[in-house]
Order: C-alpha cells, then structure tokens, then sequence
C-alpha cells in the first residue's frame, strides 16, 4: 500500500470522528431518555426518540454551528455502519428452533403473511413512492418493524426518506392494534388462542406484539410471542429472496444469473445475522453473554437512529409520502383480515 493512500485513509478515518461522537452522543442520549418513560408504554421507545433528538439537533444546532460539514461525514457513516452492525447482533435474538413451536398450519400462515405484506407493499409502491420502498414497508409490516426494516434496508438500498417512512408507519399501525385489537376481542368475545395467534401474526414490532397479546390475557401474550418469534426468524430468508430479486431485476435483457454476481451483492452482514442466530439455537451464549450483545445492538441501533435523524431533510418530505402511510394501513388492514380468516376456518378457533 502506497504512503499516499495510507495518509488518504487516516486522513479520511480522522474525519469520521466528530460525527461518530456527535452520534453515539445523542443515540446515548436517547437510550437514557427512554429509561426515564413510565413502564407499559411501547408505543414510545429509543428509536423515536433518537429519530427526534437526532432531527431536534440538526434543525436547532447542526445546520448553524456546523456550516463548514466537519460532522456530516460521520454523521453519513453512523448512519449506515451502526445499522448494519445492529443488525448482525440481532440475530442472537433469533432461536431458530422456536419457529417449530406453533404447529404446520400455523407457520404456513406466519410465511403467508409475510408474503402478502412483502408483495402487497411492493405494488403499492409502485404506485406511489417506489417500490423499493413498498417492499421495506412490506417487510417491517409483515416480519418484525423496525428491526426488519433496518436489515432490509441497505438490500434494498433505501433512501433515508424511504426508512424513515416505513419506520414511522410500523409504529402508528402498531398503536392501533395496541389500542383496538384487546378492546376488539372483548367486544366480540373471541377466544384467548384466537387472540394471541392474531396479535403475534399481525402486529409489526416484538415489544408491541407482546404488549398486544398480554394485553388480553397470559395466555393470549404467550402464544402472540412463540407466533411473533416465528415471524422474526424468517427474516433472513426474507432479505436473501429480496436480494435475489433486485439482482435478477437489474440484469440486462437477455443476460442470465451469474451466482458470482449475486454473491458479489448479496448482503454479507446476513451471514453475521444467520451465524448469531445459529450460536444462539445451539445455546452457546449465556444469559449474560445475550444481556450484553442485545444491550450492545440497542446502543448501535440508537446510534444509527440518531444519524438517521440528524441527516434528515424535512423538506424532501412530499405530500405523496402520504400514500405510504395509508398503504401501511391498507397492509395492516389486508393481515387482519387473512390472519382472522386463516385462524377460524384452517385453525379452527374461535
């Protein structure tokens, strides 16, 4: 390697550094304010909160003390490096073997479900903002929120704007279920199996999923968390088919599939997810050694976020951004439905 390049590295290593602490600052910053939020209220967590310090800080701060951009470089990579590295650890909460624990039918109705959304939210894209915004929509929506939409979103080379949409939407269909679906099943007396095989089919968000179930009864929270798990662990097969997807489409007309090519875009950071998932199936960590590596993807989550918030320009914010969130109500609207159907009439519950 060349002196010159080595200085070009360093040099380019240097400037990183302001925004980096400027991020995990407020991603820090974010975790501790949400540790300060009374419990039992999901619908409010560190990622809203660093999504707004993040945009409070470069609205009121950012754009008048930084007019030289020392930050923005840092700012940019915290963006994109803390989301992937979030999203590797991740996988240590994925145990593989939980997707076995709800029987055939009703894992072939947590795949279903997922494919609806992921296809639903792709041709509503296309009529709006995207598609490749309606498929992370789709993703967030039918796998597990936000989690799902920062793994996809370097696969699917989403725009901040795109993100920062569908992150908004999983959360806003999410307090809906939190607040209508226990009221729902009071109100038309459906069973506690039938209730929590809906909460954990439908709802985006773990935590949300899990606040929904037990909202109705315990056992009503324990089935919507064995169903939610099963969805969080398809996430991997999820991204590797959109990847191939995006790949295929972006061949020239008549050009086949080189599985060099496809490895070459394929999204390395999924094998770290899958490899963590694995150790975890296996029970290779302990307790404590899951405590700190869930801890340690919250920080870069919040990190990223924080980025996320402070690269956000409100003002690429168009009326037809609109649509998504009413396409993610229209997806919210479309999983109920067949989640409800598939429950009384393959399940058999009430």
């Amino acid at each position: 390697m060349s002196q010159d390049l080595k200085s070009e590295r360093k040099e380019y290593l240097r400037s990183l550094i302001p925004g980096i602490l400027c991020c995990t600052a407020l991603g820090l910053g974010a975790i501790f304010l949400d540790s300060l939020l009374p419990p039992g209220v999901p619908t409010i967590n560190y990622v809203l909160i660093a999504i707004f310090i993040g945009f409070l800080f470069k609205s009121l701060l950012l754009d008048k003390v930084d007019k030289e951009g020392i930050l923005e470089p840092g700012i940019n990579f915290s963006a994109r490096f803390f989301l992937i590295a979030g999203v590797v650890l991740i996988g240590s909460r994925m145990d593989l073997g939980e997707i076995m624990l709800i029987g055939g039918n009703a894992l072939l109705m947590v795949a279903l479900a997922i494919s609806i959304a992921i296809i639903l939210g792709g041709w509503l894209g296309k009529k709006g903002s995207g598609q490749r915004g309606g498929h992370l929509l789709g993703i967030g929506m039918g796998i597990c929120g936000i989690s799902a939409i920062m793994a996809a979103a370097p696969v699917l080379q989403s725009r901040e704007k795109e993100v920062f949409l569908a992150v908004g939407t999983v959360m806003v269909a999410d307090i809906i279920m939190l607040l209508g679906l226990p009221f729902l099943a009071g109100f038309m007396g459906w069973g506690e199996e039938f209730t929590g095989y809906l909460a954990g089919t439908v709802t985006a968000n773990t935590a949300q999923a899990v606040a929904v179930g037990h909202a109705c009864s315990i056992t009503a929270g324990s089935i919507a968390t064995i169903t939610k798990s099963a969805r969080n662990v398809l996430l991997p097969a999820a991204i590797g088919l959109m990847a191939y997807y995006y790949v295929v489409r972006g061949l020239p007309t008549g050009e086949k599939l080189e599985w060099s090519l496809l490895w070459r875009r394929f999204p390395k950071f999924v094998l770290g997810f899958l490899f963590f998932s694995l150790l975890t199936t296996l029970g290779v960590f302990s307790t404590a050694i899951l405590d700190v590596l869930n801890s340690s993807s919250q920080i870069f989550f919040a990190i990223c976020f924080a980025g996320l918030g402070a690269g956000l320009n409100i003002a690429l914010l168009e009326k037809k951004d609109l649509f998504t969130v009413l396409s993610g109500m229209g997806i919210l609207l479309t999983l109920f439905l067949f989640a409800f159907l598939w429950i009384r009439l393959v399940l058999g519950l009430n």
